[in-house]
């Protein structure tokens, strides 16, 4: 696709035909035409777990509701999904009005720990409860120096804290089924 592109014969090209991949190698997140994209790159040439595939499409509808909702935003509206998962391929999310689903995208971009299981108590699977406890501090921490590196609003920086620490079960889980597909949210541009 792109050589044609880069081999064009013409002094000025037109480019509006490659305009939705040109969009995707640029950044995984965007908006576009009012349309929210969201793209998670599949880079495993093995077979798609479709439990971890419909768990994962269910966690980004879930999460991208529990951001619409805490942050106020009204903006859910036509939601769609597109899919090429060949092994590799993409999932990409589409959300009209909506910058719930590049804040969602933008969390799950941050590095965490998600090697113990994160549930808490007697049903603690892979590690203590201490390790189980300093996993998810560790983890909120790097989700708070993101937050705060951004070029976000005081008030909305505050917000996305908060709804990482009461929705952290549900964003780990979401990076968990991100880890068995193999799938990367790969090129965010800084949010704003």
């Amino acid at each position: 696709m792109f050589y044609k592109i880069v081999y064009s014969k013409h002094a000025i090209s037109t480019l509006n035909d490659y305009s939705s991949f040109i969009d995707k190698v640029i950044s995984s997140a965007f908006i576009k035409d009012d349309v929210s994209h969201l793209v998670f790159n599949i880079r495993d040439n093995r077979d798609i777990d479709d439990g971890a595939l419909a768990n994962l499409m269910s966690d980004i509808k879930s999460l991208t509701s529990i951001f619409n909702h805490d942050l106020e935003l009204n903006d859910l509206n036509q939601s769609s999904i597109r899919l090429n998962v060949q092994s590799p391929g993409a999932i990409e999310f589409l959300y009209r009005h909506s910058k719930s689903l590049i804040l969602v995208g933008w969390l799950l971009t941050v590095p965490m720990v998600i090697s113990c299981s994160h549930t808490r108590g007697e049903n603690a699977q892979n590690g203590t409860a201490m390790v189980i406890q300093q996993e998810r501090e560790d983890n909120l921490e790097a989700i708070r120096r993101t937050v705060r590196a951004s070029n976000l609003e005081d008030d909305e920086k505050d917000s996305l804290v908060q709804i990482a620490d009461v929705h952290y079960d549900s964003i780990v889980n979401t990076k968990k089924n991100m880890d068995t597909l193999g799938a990367r949210v790969e090129r965010l541009n800084q949010i704003e």
